[in-house]
């Protein structure tokens, strides 16, 4: 049987057409499924038997390689061919526009992926947006509830020492040993309801003493005034002094009771009438104790119970000039005693009794309160003048940089030149460099020719600290030498320092 050979004009595959089909027919691609009216011109057939070296037709996943005519159908539109796949298909110009109807599918495809990224990244900016104010918010109620506790805390604290004041803290507490002789003060009870208008106002009971705290506790947590707790019972004493005039006196005597022991100790005292007890440890040896006891006279000492009679005491009234006070203070044992002191000579002003004031300071001056050694110093320095230069450049070459500090600072207040060189030195010192920078700034160009010495040191940072100062106060001495440790381009650092010292002295008048 004769066959026919036909060109899909899609893919330009060579079918195999069985038998001559008429013009007009409608014939289906086996490859690219494209339906396509045969041509009425017969030219295009060709015979297979007329020409035996035409090539094989080219065989195809859907068949043979052979057309298929189909009936007329209306749905069929002979120019528009099928859409194949888009990897082996290409649209080319001349195949009508309703072929590519799925590329504006695509661009919304696209536009509506944009779209999703955009609601994703606003809802990112919204959760992040979110957690940031809620931990705002967490924050400032944590402060608050630690703020409130804290309240809280310090309001049972105070009720909680107001009620240990009130109540009576008897040495019975601190073993069996050692039992207080004297009956507890009588605590005054509050009416339940408040006084009606017009009645007399009720006297309120002043609360005892408090307890004195002892300086070797500073940086220590507070002693427990439960002393039993700390210290066996053949370690705690219970003093009963009675026969003190006044408070002055009570004051005196429990801040001398510490001394007398002269290591760590724990302390508590309350008032019962005339009678004070004091509760103190560590003491092994009572017998040992009481022959310490200057203050009075020790009538009985029984097992760990001391009994003492007070004497009149040599200190000052309570009308005495501040001056007077503040050197009986200066000899207490107490730290905080000796510091309040300082501060009110500090602010004094100097009068007639300048030698006696300088004499009980100096012995401060070698405190082993560091503190107390800083204003010792400083109320030296006031009430000495020049006069106390030679004393405190002594304490230059201290071993605490904190006093060598203080010391700096005086000098530098007094505006002395004897304390130029001295301090000058101390710029080659790492923990004083500093310190002793800030002294020279203050003593002004008398420090200039000083300064001048130290920007040829071998030690790098002294010359950089060198050439700080005289940025501050150096006048047109200082132009040449620095002028040469400016084009010292080895010396960068210094260099560029040594020009900024040139530039503030070039603009001062």
């Amino acid at each position: 049987m004769a066959s026919f050979t036909l060109a899909c004009p899609n893919c330009k595959s060579v079918l195999v057409v069985p038998a001559k089909v008429p013009a007009g027919q409608k014939v289906k691609c086996p490859k690219c499924a494209t339906v396509f009216a045969v041509p009425g011109d017969d030219d295009q057939f060709t015979s297979r038997t007329k020409r035996s070296n035409q090539p094989p037709p080219i065989q195809s996943r859907f068949g043979e390689g052979r057309a298929e005519p189909i009936e007329d159908d209306e749905d069929y539109d002979v120019d528009t061919p099928r859409r194949v796949r888009r990897s082996t298909h290409r649209v080319t110009a001349d195949e009508d526009d309703d072929f590519i109807e799925d590329r504006p599918r695509r661009s919304f495809s696209r536009s509506r992926q944009g779209q999703n990224n955009q609601v994703l990244l606003i809802g990112v900016i919204v959760g992040v947006a979110a957690v940031i104010v809620l931990t705002g918010v967490g924050i400032a109620a944590g402060i608050w509830f630690r703020s409130s506790r804290a309240a809280s805390q310090q309001t049972l604290a105070a009720q909680q020492g107001a009620r240990e004041q009130d109540v009576a803290r008897a040495p019975a507490g601190a073993g069996p040993n050692v039992a207080n002789p004297l009956p507890a003060a009588p605590q005054q009870v509050d009416p339940p309801n408040p006084p009606a208008i017009g009645d007399a106002p009720r006297q309120r009971q002043e609360p005892p003493p408090v307890p004195i705290m002892p300086p070797q506790f500073l940086g220590q947590p507070p002693p427990s005034f439960d002393i039993s707790k700390r210290y066996r019972e053949n370690e705690i004493i219970t003093i009963n002094i009675q026969g003190i005039p006044d408070e002055r006196s009570r004051k005196y005597i429990l801040e001398r009771l510490p001394a007398l022991i002269g290591t760590r100790y724990l302390m508590s005292s309350r008032v019962s009438g005339d009678v004070t007890v004091v509760v103190l440890a560590p003491v092994n040896n009572p017998e040992a104790f009481a022959r310490k006891i200057d203050f009075g006279t020790v009538s009985s000492v029984k097992g760990r119970i001391i009994k003492v009679t007070a004497k009149k005491l040599d200190i000052p009234s309570a009308d005495a000039d501040a001056i007077t006070q503040a050197l009986f203070d200066l000899k207490s044992p107490n730290l905080f005693t000796r510091k309040a002191a300082l501060d009110r000579l500090a602010i004094a002003d100097a009068d007639n009794r300048r030698d006696e004031v300088l004499k009980a300071v100096q012995a401060l001056l070698s405190d082993s309160d560091v503190f107390t050694r800083q204003k010792a110093i400083g109320v030296y320095a006031k009430w000495g003048g020049k006069d106390s230069v030679p004393t405190l450049l002594k304490l230059l070459r201290h071993p605490d940089p904190h006093t060598r500090r203080a010391t700096m600072e005086a000098l530098a207040n007094l505006k002395d030149e004897r304390a130029v060189e001295p301090i000058a030195e101390r710029l080659t010192e790492g923990l004083d460099r500093h310190d002793a920078s800030k002294a020279l700034q203050a003593l002004g160009s008398t420090a200039e020719l000083t300064v001048l010495k130290y920007l040829g040191s071998p030690d790098f940072p002294t010359r950089l600290e060198a050439c700080k100062i005289l940025k501050v106060i150096g006048t047109k001495a200082s132009v040449r030498p620095l002028q040469a440790v400016a084009l010292n381009r080895n010396d960068f650092v210094v260099a560029q320092a040594a020009q900024e010292a040139l530039i503030a002295i070039s603009t001062r008048p």
